[in-house]
């Protein structure tokens, strides 16, 4: 009788541990697993996005490159020295030089 019941306690022992061992198993696969694979596709976006990045900075260079940008002077002025100094709203009056006082 005792090897009976002490076979009886292995057998839900060893029957408890493969249930553990299984549900372990499940959660591994079922959460564990499919986070891990997430990562490693979230790390190669990354890494292609810095690589397009880095390609469109070569050509931003490339184009802006001193060589391709003509020498423009920045303290260039179109209307310098053509300036006029009459003020052309003391033109623009007919009646300025008409008008005579009668009491003088």
């Amino acid at each position: 009788m005792k090897t009976i019941l002490h076979f009886r306690k292995v057998q839900i022992l060893v029957g408890l541990f493969f249930l553990i061992l299984s549900i372990i198993l499940v959660w591994y696969l079922a959460v564990i697993r499919p986070a891990q694979v997430e990562a490693k596709r979230i790390a190669e976006e990354a890494s292609l996005k810095m690589q397009e990045q880095q390609e469109f900075l070569k050509a931003l260079e490339a184009v802006t490159s001193p060589a391709s940008i003509p020498n423009i002077k920045p303290e260039t002025n179109p209307i310098e020295g053509n300036i006029s100094e009459v003020n052309p709203v003391e033109q623009a009056n007919p009646f300025s030089g008409i008008y005579q006082n009668p009491f003088e």
